[in-house]
């Protein structure tokens, strides 16, 4: 448990960007998974450090030169990035300076990101470690008027929970409008379970969820 405290409190380093980023006007944001690859290459715990270290070095130089505005790790391995960049070309261009992705030991996805609900700031030292649920959102159907239905549905019902509570941090949608993520200031997967069930979308069959613990900085979303 210190050990992974200890990697959760490098991720602060990232998190110093101090300008406010009005997200909903924003098509330069792309949100990225780094998803724990079950078949990386067994390596030494020496190297295991030794990877750690640079990829958190990269993390630092990005975020120095303004491209990584957000990261954070999963409970259970893996994490969360969210990147500023022209193209999705360029997203990824930067993903490959990552020592640990170019050695396979993340497996990337990457989308191009828009905010419909909360926003995206950048933390300040003192630095405060939180915990959120963060809830992948995953639309099942492809029949247009079904979808546009859901993401109606989805839409209201976060903003009435944005507006009516403090559980709903941040809404934000991929570009193929099908799926994205929300950010839960609730204290474990089982709310945030609750919460997801009474969304008319999911009770109707048409979206489904994932759910993992994010760790990240107090602030990042303008907290």
């Amino acid at each position: 448990m210190n050990k992974y405290l200890k990697v959760v409190l490098l991720f602060t380093i990232v998190l110093t960007i101090s300008n406010n980023l009005m997200s909903q006007n924003n098509r330069d944001l792309f949100f990225v998974f780094l998803n724990s690859n079950p078949d990386k290459e067994k390596i030494s715990d020496t190297k295991a450090e030794e990877l750690q270290a640079a990829h958190m070095d990269n993390i630092d130089k990005l975020a120095k030169e303004g491209k990584l505005i957000a990261a954070g790790p999963f409970d259970g391995g893996g994490g969360m990035f969210i990147l500023r960049a022209d193209s999705y070309d360029q997203a990824n261009q930067y993903l490959e300076t990552d020592p640990a992705i170019a050695a396979n030991r993340f497996i990337i996805e990457v989308f191009p990101f828009s905010i419909y609900n909360g926003n995206l700031c950048g933390a300040k030292e003192p630095y405060e470690m939180v915990n959120y649920q963060i809830v992948r959102i995953i639309m099942n159907d492809d029949n247009e008027e079904a979808l546009e239905k859901a993401n109606y549905n989805t839409r209201l019902f976060m903003a009435n929970i944005h507006n009516d509570t403090k559980e709903l941090v941040v809404h934000g949608r991929f570009e193929n409008q099908k799926d994205g993520v929300l950010i839960l200031n609730v204290p474990n997967a089982e709310t945030a379970d609750a919460v997801m069930k009474r969304n008319p979308a999911v009770t109707s069959g048409v979206l489904t969820y994932d759910i993992k613990t994010l760790w990240i900085a107090k602030g990042t979303f303008c907290e």
